[in-house]
């Protein structure tokens, strides 16, 4: 992240992105998201998968990453927010 994104001044950039299977295509999320960074990044089409949302997680440790499975085999969502801004998950939600 740069210093720019830090500032509560600067542009909130975010980026939507049917990813279809995070597995399948990890790394090129990382590849894009390293060329664009952005506040807010929320990916769909993520099908439930545990690892590959731990290695998102920990690759991008500068966000705090929220993941809910879907409820089909295409479902599935990341919505991922950079540390700077603060964010909270809403329980009534999660059901």
């Amino acid at each position: 992240m740069t210093i720019n994104m830090m500032n509560a001044k600067s542009d909130i950039k975010i980026m939507l992105l049917n990813v279809y299977s995070l597995k399948l295509y990890l790394l090129d999320v990382f590849l894009l998201l390293e060329k664009m960074p952005c506040s807010i990044v929320l990916l769909s089409g993520t099908h439930p998968n545990e690892e590959a949302i731990k290695m998102f997680s920990k690759h991008f440790s500068n966000y705090r990453a929220f993941s809910k499975k879907g409820t089909n085999s295409f479902g599935g969502v990341i919505i991922a927010v950079h540390r700077s801004i603060p964010v909270q998950k809403v329980e009534a939600f999660s059901h």
